[in-house]
Formats: C-alpha cells, structure tokens, sequence
C-alpha cells in the first residue's frame, strides 16, 4: 500500500511538470518520494501495524466427512452439488440384499427359538420337562433377539441420511461404486453461521480484545466494506500443540506463525460462501487518530480487489 501512495504522489508530479505548473523536475521533487516512505513508514504505517492490525481473511465452516457404517455398492444418490438438505434426508443408498437376507435369517431363526421354548415351558407346567431346559431355551430366544437387533441395524445403515441441516458438496459419488465402511465419501456442511477468520501475526496481538470494533472486506464483493466486532481469539496455533507419539520433544527452531481471530459481521444476512477470501482490519484501543489511515487503506483496498486478489 505503501507503494500505491508514492506512485499516486509521483503521479501528481508528474501531472504538474505536463501542465507546466513547473518547467522541470525540481531537487525537492525528486527527492519527495524518499522523504514520504520515511514519514509516512515511521510515523503511520509502522504504528497503525500494531494499534489497527490488519490480516488476511477466511470465510469457514464446520464440515462432516459422511460415510457408511457398513460396507455395499451405491445404488442410490439423491441429493446434488449444494442442494439445502433437511436432517433425516437421504444422501445415498446401498445395496440391501445382502443385510435383509441375513435380517431374514435370524428373524426365523428367532421364531424357531420362540417356539421352543413355548413348547419346553409347557413341558415345564405339566410336569415333564425340566427347569434346565428352559433356561436354554431362553438364553437362545435371548441371543438370537440380540442377533436380530444387529441384523436390524445393519439394515438401516444401508440408508445414508443427513446428520443436520445443511448441504453437500463435491458429490462424485456414482451409482455402482463400493463403498467401505467408515471411509468418507462426500463432505457435508452444516447449516450453520459462517465463521469470519482473520489471520493476525503474533506482534500485532498485543492490543487485540473481544468486543473490539473490525471491518472486513471480501475480494468476491470489491468496493464494499463491511462493519464487525472481534468475537474470539484463538488460544493456541498447530505450532504450539503436542501430540503423543514415541519421538521425543522435537528441538527444531521454533517459527513465529500467525494467529487466527474470529469476527462477527453486523450484516447477518450477507450470503457468504465458505473459503471465501478477503482482509480485514481491528480497531484496538490503542487506535488513536490514525484508524482514519487504515480506514481508507482498507477503502482503496476494496477497491482494488476489482482488479487484484488480496
């Protein structure tokens, strides 16, 4: 941005030498754009980076990796690329002979079970059969209802519904593929609020709090600006996370890496698809008169986004 303001200045210059408002360049002016950086570096740029933080911005959303609890071959997708989905609604469907065939079997041989035990527990009543026999009889009746609730529950896994609310994306799953169970085959995108990300680098953190006022512009929608609020800052990134494993504490160098912090936009009905890209600025405390220079850099910015991807 930096830039942009001493090309615009050598710009105005240069316009002044063409009209003849001076007959050639001056040693001032030739020297204008080297004043300019320092003053404006030193004393607005370099501050403003601390008491009005700026970083790149990412539009997410929460995801669930969908797969099938059994394994089978699709015969079935309904839904298509970003349909809006309703919880329960069926996403795909898998072949069910297999599952209903061994439902089938156990279901009689439960019947079966069921029937002999009537007949020793009758045996039992009259006198002539023994207590022994029944006990076994029903420890089958026992297992072979259990049986038949796996079986039952095999069978409803080869409907794949939606977990909540929300919509599907990236459907290739064609009819006739196999499928294993647990592996994901489609990511599903709850119906959720979007959550605004502003990546801010670890020296710019120091004045950040929730409930200070942000605003944000997105490179899908230029020229525009939108109002915010900080609403949370991460407490921890991947750098400062350790996991178990049989390896010792790694000793490599440290690296600083960024932070991200969540902004809540004013504007709640503002369609925003997720990965969406853009940049945003914090007004800290600490902003003072100079959050009028981060206001019109974010500004032009915007602006720029017609032509530029920030």
């Amino acid at each position: 941005m930096m830039i942009f303001f001493i090309a615009a200045w050598v710009a105005v210059l240069w316009l002044l030498v063409s009209f003849g408002v001076f007959r050639n360049w001056h040693r001032w002016m030739q020297i204008s754009p080297a004043i300019i950086w320092v003053v404006f570096g030193f004393l607005i740029f370099l501050p403003i980076a601390w008491i009005t933080p700026t970083g790149p911005v990412l539009v997410f959303a929460h995801s669930i990796q969908i797969s099938s609890s059994v394994s089978g071959v699709v015969t079935d997708v309904k839904p298509k690329d970003g349909e809006p989905l309703k919880k329960g609604d069926v996403l795909f469907t898998l072949d069910e002979t297999t599952f209903q065939s061994a439902f089938d079997q156990v279901n009689a041989k439960l019947e079966l079970a069921k029937e002999r035990l009537g007949r020793k527990s009758q045996l039992l009543a009259k006198g002539a059969g023994k207590q022994v026999d029944v006990d076994h009889a029903q420890a089958e009746v026992d297992r072979m209802t259990a049986e038949l609730e796996g079986a039952n529950w095999n069978l409803e896994q080869t409907i794949i519904r939606a977990p909540s609310d929300g919509f599907v994306s990236n459907v290739v799953l064609p009819i006739g593929a196999r499928v294993s169970a647990n592996d994901p085959v489609m990511p599903f995108f709850n119906k959720e609020e979007k959550v605004v990300g502003v990546l801010i680098e670890q020296n710019h953190l120091r004045y950040i709090e929730v409930g200070q006022p942000a605003e944000v512009i997105f490179n899908v929608l230029p020229g525009r600006t939108f109002a915010a609020k900080v609403v949370l800052i991460t407490r921890a990134n991947p750098n400062g996370q350790i996991t178990p494993s049989g390896l010792a504490v790694s000793t490599g160098m440290p690296r600083s890496s960024p932070f991200w912090v969540a902004v809540q936009l004013d504007q709640t009905d503002l369609k925003l698809r997720a990965g969406i890209t853009g940049a945003a600025a914090i007004y800290t405390k600490k902003s003072g008169i100079r959050y009028v220079f981060r206001k019109l850099i974010l500004r032009i910015q915007s602006w720029l986004s017609y032509v530029f991807v920030f």
